[in-house]
């Protein structure tokens, strides 16, 4: 992440496993990005400023593309099993109020 003032970078991932899919909470305090880093593609979460990493899913199943529902307490994960490919939701956090969601 680049800090427009000061023009400082900040790495906000160090692995050598492939790191990608990157997906901003609404209120942009937490990334969500699919990594090979346990062996397996999973979905992780790292606040902006690059700490509290902490890994959201632990299935086999390769997951991916994260994306966060409008309230930010959910992320819907593509998750593919075979041929199949479904799709997954995960509670971040508890939601304030049901917004509703939709593609």
């Amino acid at each position: 992440m680049l800090d427009l003032v000061t023009h400082t970078q900040v790495r906000l991932t160090d692995n050598p496993a492939a790191d990608d899919d990157p997906a901003w909470s609404p209120d942009g305090r937490l990334l969500a990005f699919t990594s090979s880093r346990g062996g397996s593609r999973n979905i992780y979460l790292v606040h902006a400023d690059g700490r509290g990493l902490r890994r959201l899913t632990t299935d086999p199943a390769a997951e991916g593309r994260p994306t966060w529902s409008p309230d930010g307490a959910r992320v819907a994960v593509q998750a593919v099993r075979g041929d199949n490919y479904d799709v997954e939701v995960i509670e971040v956090r508890k939601p304030s109020l049901d917004p509703g969601w939709s593609p």
